[in-house]
């Protein structure tokens, strides 16, 4: 009996505890002390006991038909109330575990723990603003509690309300300086509503506090970097290189600064220092391609890429900007035999397939364009420059529909953009259809680029295809007169002059047109020359 006594005590001991336990307050002592001086029913005592050996035993069943008895006997006790709920949840009866734990908390309204598991409850039931609004009380009754703050913060991210998840955190930051993460979390936050100044001011602040996180310094100087602001950037480079003057990666960041503040010259120099006892490092002879290229030494450029790709066989890096250089200086077969061997190891490679179909509709091999292009378009679905080439290629394949689709696509997304205005024009003047539209799209794409020769040639083929041949003339030769190397434009003149019946003139156009080409052209197929 002895043994059985002692459990008693220590439960009705726990009774009386839990009845009064809560955040310390001065005003709730008094009512502590008065819970203590109740009587407790020995009939309720012995159930919620009962109970409480069978939650040992996990027969919560069991014990919650204990603990429901026990509250028959004392229907005014939160402890059991609490003990009920928490045995509701154990058995996933959510709906029974929030009744039981709002009755404990009537009749003590700072319970913490009957708050605390009504806020979980609607937490794992993804009922994400409901939980919010009872971790707010709990963080309201005990600012020291750093774990519901974060479920605070969790709760309101889940509930898509971002904005009060990070003021969330910046509130646990103020109560408590020493959460420092807290900052970061609040940076993120913002920085994914796309509120990058105040990220950054958040990140910063925490960077101030923690200047030996290097993640941290490397975020905010591409920050810096990519919003032009190369100094502060600097800045940060130099306090990582005073701690560190041998850190390869800050070294090349400070490079690719220089590179990027259209410092070409001491880029160079940067790189050509780095590169003694760094041989083995791919990401210096990609900047030193790079800026070689940019400073028209196109040999060495060649050389330093070459040399990364023979470094580091398995990067597209490589491949992708070697053959960019070599399409820069019109290489087309040297760019396509290299972006082949990228294809190989790459194929998922958007900046390899992209300008390897550029490569090809260059040469006109407009087959092999299309299947590089779709490729790099199932690769970027939104990228503006794929679409743009590959709707040309579709023209020259005569596949318009495809063409026509993604020419409207571009404008759904981009209704004055030159370009995208010029090219469907053109398409259109091609086949001769909808000539009113073409005019006006290659009006205002004029309108925005007067001295670009492939517009105006655009709008003066339009004129032509609508019959006003001296328009045409003066567009077109507007259009020769700033460029006098495009086959197809010379070839205009040619057909407008012909027109206009001055068949001599034309033939010279046409011949013109035929030297440009450098290759067999159809213009050999004009009856002027029969």
């Amino acid at each position: 009996m002895l043994k059985m006594y002692s459990l008693t005590l220590l439960i009705l001991s726990f009774l009386v505890i839990q009845c009064g336990s809560a955040p310390k307050k001065s005003s709730r002592s008094e009512n502590r002390g008065k819970e203590s001086e109740r009587e407790y029913n020995a009939l309720a005592i012995n159930h919620f006991m009962e109970g409480s050996l069978l939650d040992l035993q996990e027969n919560y069943r069991a014990a919650i038909e204990e603990y429901k008895i026990a509250l028959r006997f004392d229907s005014t006790s939160a402890t059991i109330h609490l003990a009920l709920s928490e045995d509701y949840t154990r058995l996933s009866k959510y709906a029974e575990a929030i009744t039981s734990a709002k009755k404990a908390i009537e009749l003590e309204p700072e319970r913490v723990e009957a708050i605390g598991l009504i806020a979980r409850i609607y937490f794992v039931t993804e009922r994400y603003k409901l939980a919010s609004r009872w971790y707010d009380k709990l963080v309201k009754l005990n600012s020291q509690d750093i774990n519901a703050w974060y479920q605070l913060a969790e709760s309101y991210e889940r509930a898509g309300m971002r904005k009060n998840a990070a003021q969330t955190y910046e509130e646990l930051y103020d109560t408590d300086s020493s959460v420092g993460e807290a900052l970061l979390r609040a940076g993120d936050l913002y920085e994914r509503m796309g509120e990058e100044e105040k990220s950054v001011e958040l990140f910063s602040k925490y960077y101030e506090e923690n200047p030996e996180n290097q993640a941290l310094r490397r975020k905010l100087a591409d920050y810096y970097v990519d919003k032009g602001k190369f100094e502060e950037a600097k800045k940060l480079y130099q306090d990582r290189l005073k701690q560190n003057a041998n850190d390869l990666s800050t070294l090349i960041s400070m490079g690719d600064l220089y590179w990027r503040e259209g410092n070409i010259e001491l880029a160079k120099e940067h790189f050509i220092k780095l590169l003694p006892g760094n041989e083995k490092e791919w990401r210096i002879y990609f900047y030193l391609g790079i800026v070689s290229a940019e400073l028209d030494e196109f040999s060495e450029s060649e050389k330093y890429l070459t040399e990364l790709i023979d470094l580091s066989p398995r990067n597209p890096v490589g491949y992708s900007n070697l053959g960019r250089i070599y399409l820069v200086q019109e290489k087309y077969d040297e760019a396509i035999e290299v972006l082949n061997k990228g294809e190989k190891i790459a194929s998922n490679s958007w900046s390899v397939m992209y300008l390897l179909g550029s490569a090809h509709n260059q040469v006109k091999n407009y087959k092999k364009a299309e299947r590089a292009l779709e490729r790099a378009f199932m690769i970027r679905p939104e990228d503006i420059s794929t679409i743009t080439v590959l709707a040309s290629v579709y023209d020259n394949l005569k596949k318009y529909d495809e063409s026509d689709d993604l020419h409207l696509q571009l404008l759904s997304k981009d209704p004055t953009n030159s370009t995208i205005l010029n090219n469907y024009a053109y398409s259109l003047s091609v086949r001769g259809i909808k000539l009113k539209k073409a005019l006006e799209m290659s009006q205002v794409a004029v309108k925005k680029s007067p001295k670009n020769p492939a517009y105006l040639d655009t709008l003066g083929w339009i004129y032509f295809k609508m019959g006003k041949t001296g328009q045409a003339e003066e567009y077109v030769k507007k259009s020769i007169e700033i460029d006098q190397t495009n086959a197809e434009v010379l070839e205009h003149m040619g057909d407008i002059l012909q027109k206009l019946g001055n068949r001599g003139k034309a033939k010279e156009f046409y011949e013109r047109a035929l030297d440009a080409e450098k290759a067999e052209s159809t213009t050999i197929e004009k009856d002027i020359f029969e």
